[in-house]
């Protein structure tokens, strides 16, 4: 089983990706490679039900939490059950700003009760402080006035006065700190960079330290998210990917294109994510075109189906794990002592197979042997004066495509049919399985006795590799 995973991990070393900008994808015209589309490899990140359920859960949460204020330690369950809700919201629109601070300044009033002193090292280990300019600060609300620097509380907010007073001081600390900056690069005409369900202006949006819901919104639909935590003074730029409407842009200028194409910025920094070699397949005006991608340029391959069998003559070597099948093992093995039962009848076994191909028009014909060895004590059977452990299995083959049916003889007393495919892999490489069934033949002895064999099955995986079929 080893060299079965030796092959796999060799053939699949140099596999790529190929991007289809139209049409089904055809594995046969970019061997090796995984053939995607581009909404598989880059499907917009939109508001969904999960971000929808994730705010209306903070929603419940919210309400469900303040009672437990009054309750002994109930800071403690305040902390931990908004702060999971809040971690599942991705994403804040306009109109879910508000829940997002309410639980925001619930959960930093849990801290500020239950650590007074949030430079404690308690704190620190529950996660509920910031280092902020060396100084630990209440987490919860430093992202609430990051999140609404201008919402003044009231008593309606927070009743309690030295509360709302040290939310206030810290406030007024996150005021002096130096400003953070996100920059969007690339980001594609009519797009809007939004901070925490606010639009900025242009590409860029200047905000208070903190914890900020960063998306990109292109004609109303979301194309990006991030989530970032803003130390002060820091200047991020993100690099806008582009999503798959937007690769599918780039089919007609691919088409129409000469032997290259240099694409936009945000088309490569979504194609540098794929795993490499990436190339764009489209449809030209003589079939499919694909264009391997390198250095931000798209540049035209030749296209190479996938060859088969039919293509060529073929040589094919197989190797792997089956079991087998027989009640003459019991039968033929009991008067030295063979017990009656299913194992003894059963054997897993190791199959090895050469054969070769030859197309006929779309049709495969060939012929081949296959040799079993079975690995039981009893799984031995009589062949003359001697006994033999080996199963031979000569057979003559038709097929097309990955198919094959067989016939022919299962040693020593069945004649044999039998059904086998390959799934390939790349490299001349494949996994292969197959099942032969076979039929007892009668014979006469000498005696005049008539013997007929029990009915007699075999079935194994493993891999193949196959040399030619490329004429």
């Amino acid at each position: 089983m080893s060299l079965i995973v030796l092959w796999m991990t060799l053939a699949s070393a140099q596999a790529g990706t190929a991007v289809w900008l139209g049409g089904s994808p055809d594995p046969s015209l970019t061997p090796g490679d995984s053939p995607k589309t581009a909404v598989q490899v880059a499907a917009a990140p939109v508001f969904g039900d999960a971000d929808a359920a994730a705010v209306e859960n903070l929603a419940a949460e919210l309400s469900a939490c303040r009672p437990l204020l009054d309750e002994f330690d109930g800071e403690l369950a305040i902390r931990q059950r908004l702060s999971r809700a809040l971690d599942a919201v991705e994403m804040v629109r306009a109109d879910d700003v508000d829940v997002v601070w309410q639980a925001l300044l619930l959960e930093g009033l849990a801290v500020h009760r239950y650590f007074p002193d949030v430079g404690v090292p308690e704190a620190a280990r529950a996660g509920a402080v910031r280092m902020v300019a060396g100084r630990a600060e209440n987490q919860p609300w430093l992202d609430a006035i990051a999140l609404r620097p201008d919402r003044i509380l009231s008593d309606l907010d927070m009743p309690d006065e030295a509360s709302r007073l040290a939310f206030q001081e810290l406030r007024a600390r996150v005021f002096l700190l130096a400003p953070v900056s996100v920059r969007v690069t690339h980001l594609p005409d009519g797009a809007a960079l939004v901070v925490d369900g606010s639009p900025a202006t242009g590409d860029r949006a200047r905000m208070l330290p903190g914890l900020h819901r960063i998306t990109v919104e292109v004609d109303g639909r979301v194309h990006m998210r991030e989530t970032r935590v803003l130390a002060p003074g820091a200047a991020e730029d993100l690099a806008y990917r582009a999503v798959g409407r937007e690769l599918l842009d780039l089919a007609e200028a691919l088409a129409a294109a000469d032997t290259s194409l240099a694409l936009p910025a945000a088309v490569v920094t979504t194609l540098n994510t794929l795993e490499g070699p990436v190339s764009l397949v489209v449809e030209g005006k003589r079939g499919p075109r694909r264009f391997v991608v390198e250095g931000g340029v798209a540049t035209e391959a030749k296209v190479e189906r996938a060859r088969e069998s039919s293509d060529g003559p073929a040589l094919v070597v197989s190797g792997g794990l089956g079991w087998v099948y027989d009640g003459d093992y019991l039968l033929q093995n009991a008067a030295a002592g063979a017990p009656e039962t299913a194992a003894t009848v059963n054997a897993a076994s190791g199959v090895v197979g050469v054969g070769g191909e030859v197309p006929l028009g779309p049709v495969v014909v060939g012929a081949g042997a296959d040799v079993v060895a079975p690995f039981g004590d009893w799984h031995t059977l009589p062949s003359g004066d001697q006994e033999h452990r080996l199963r031979l299995h000569p057979h003559a083959a038709v097929g097309w495509g990955p198919l094959r049916a067989t016939v022919g003889w299962w040693s020593p007393w069945h004649v044999a049919a039998g059904l086998r495919g390959t799934v390939p892999l790349g490299g001349g490489f494949g996994l292969t399985g197959a099942y032969v069934h076979g039929f007892g033949i009668a014979r006469t002895h000498d005696t005049g006795e008539t013997f007929t064999p029990a009915a007699s099955r075999v079935g194994w995986v493993g891999a193949t590799w196959r040399w030619g079929g490329q004429g």
